[in-house]
């Protein structure tokens, strides 16, 4: 489901049919490949473990899922499958002339299976587990060329997932150290170009212990999918998965909540994860709430005209002295208005198609004038403060005296200042991504803390001193930077006035001429 409409996928090991099953449940499925190098242990599995591939109750299926018309069973050296096909190193082929010479036949078969191997939308890694304490298991997570060419093998948008084996203990030692292959594949997934990175576990595979798997994708608009709502993932689970002979679901186990489930990883990976040397320094940035640090509470502000002039509207103030580092109303930070990134996406999808429901621009203009991008789980993700914070206001030429107190928000950062802000030079808004990796455990499990930011002062702030914010930190649609970012300019050179103003401005105007017209058809009575 992390992938929303996939046709073509490939099965790497899997031999007792159980993951093929599942695949097979996708109405959307064109083709699975599946490519087994045991197929002896395929054989006993059809007849030992027939349930294990059972797919009697699908229509349009068959008895066993080996032969269902859409799986296409290879016995075969998978590593070698995908290298052969999809690998562009030249060194990747060990085989002499001779060997070439002798295998005529198998030269003339692989030609046809290489004009039918297409790019795969999903990749299933169903073989031995990277802790597993045997030869064929380095070969297979130690091995980058076959990591490229299994990248190379899916599409743009494709989606790998692969088993992790027995999940860690929170007292378990760095991966660096005590899973030397998990820790080195997943490390390969993330340099070969995979955007996003989803770990979770599950406890009810009967190993006897919960059991952890990577979902990683090429492209991170898979983020989109992987975290919808349970409802959403519901209504796909109605119209994606196939019928049934029984009219009973297909799947006993899955649905929208156990998906959700799967959305924030483990606690223990997220604690491994902050013992890898070099120590990750956001590791203390979005962990909880430090002691030490005093929070001075929303009673110690109020808001009225803001001090750079009347275009700028209302501002907030503080009311006592203020000093750097402090955090800024914490009870407050937290509870903001959150347009999920699917509804936004509707609501825009609904204004475009439907020129009456031209009403919502009310609710965008909204979330775009008070409220701030963010691109923690998506595109189109906007939150809006609910409380006086919505008043902040931009602090120009560096002005900007509160940020979310973050080791990412230094003071010499390029995003710094928009005035010297050079565009050709950064061409992407700071919050592009707001992992620190692709693989980030921390911020996946605290998403809406590192969305909504830890507020704190990052200068001293005198009585009576107006906050400010450096909005180029809430600009997080790649598409609209610059236009952002030249309009943020603009209003810093007192040449336009922000959203909210222009909004407010109108509204005015259109209750006078509101006004004026009935005034008319009163002179007219």
């Amino acid at each position: 489901f992390a992938h929303m409409d996939p046709k073509r996928v490939a099965i790497i090991g899997g031999g007792e049919g159980a993951t093929l099953r599942e695949v097979l449940k996708h109405n959307t499925l064109e083709e699975v490949k599946m490519i087994e190098i045991d197929e002896v242990m395929v054989n006993v599995s059809r007849e030992a473990l027939p349930g294990w591939s059972d797919c009697s109750d699908l229509e349009g299926s068959a008895s066993s899922c080996f032969d269902d018309p859409r799986t296409d069973l290879r016995c075969e050296d998978a590593l070698a499958w995908f290298i052969d096909r999809f690998s562009d190193d030249e060194d990747s082929d060990d085989e002499d002339d001779e060997d070439e010479d002798s295998s005529d036949d198998d030269d003339e078969w692989d030609g046809i299976i290489d004009i039918d191997a297409q790019p795969f939308d999903v990749i299933i890694m169903d073989a031995l587990d990277p802790q597993d304490n045997i030869e064929f298991a380095d070969a297979l997570y130690n091995n980058d060329v076959f990591l490229n060419a299994i990248y190379e093998a899916l599409t743009d948008e494709g989606v790998l997932v692969l088993q992790l084996g027995e999940s860690p203990h929170n007292s378990d030692p760095s991966e660096q150290t005590n899973n030397k292959n998990r820790h080195h594949i997943m490390n390969m997934i993330e340099e070969v170009g995979f955007q996003s990175m989803h770990i979770y576990e599950e406890s009810h595979c009967g190993f006897g212990y919960p059991w952890s798997f990577l979902v990683a994708c090429k492209s991170d608009k898979c983020r989109y999918h992987w975290y919808m709502n349970e409802a959403e993932i519901d209504v796909q689970i109605h119209y994606r998965m196939m019928r049934t002979k029984s009219g009973s679901s297909p799947l006993r186990y899955f649905d929208g909540a156990t998906m959700k489930s799967y959305q924030d990883p483990p606690k223990a990976w997220e604690t491994l994860y902050c013992r890898r040397e070099p120590f990750p320094e956001h590791c203390n940035d979005y962990r909880g709430y430090s002691k030490s640090i005093k929070n001075y509470g929303i009673d110690n502000f109020e808001v009225r005209m803001s001090s750079i002039g009347d275009g700028a509207g209302r501002g907030v103030f503080s009311k006592v002295e203020i000093p750097q580092g402090s955090l800024i109303a914490a009870e407050e930070s937290h509870k903001k208005v959150h347009f999920r990134h699917t509804t936004t996406h509707m609501i825009e999808a609904l204004k475009y198609n439907y020129p009456e429901a031209d009403y919502l621009s009310d609710l965008t203009q909204y979330a775009y004038g008070y409220g701030f991008q963010q691109k923690t789980v998506a595109n189109y993700e906007y939150f809006v403060d609910s409380g006086i914070l919505t008043f902040v206001n931009h602090g120009c030429n560096g002005t900007n005296n509160i940020g979310d107190g973050s080791s990412s928000h230094e003071k010499d950062s390029v995003y710094f200042n928009e005035a010297t802000l050079d565009l050709s030079q950064i061409d992407e808004p700071p919050q592009g991504t707001s992992r620190a990796s692709i693989f980030d455990p921390v911020s996946d499990r605290h998403l809406h803390s590192l969305a909504t930011g830890y507020d704190s002062t990052s200068r001293d702030v005198k009585a009576g001193e107006e906050l400010f914010q450096n909005y180029l930190y809430f600009i997080s649609w790649a598409k609209g930077w610059k236009e952002e970012v030249l309009d943020l300019q603009a209003q810093c050179r007192g040449e336009s006035l922000g959203q909210i103003k222009n909004d407010e401005n109108r509204a005015m105007e259109e209750d006078e001429d509101s006004s004026d017209d009935d005034d008319d058809d009163s002179s007219d009575d």
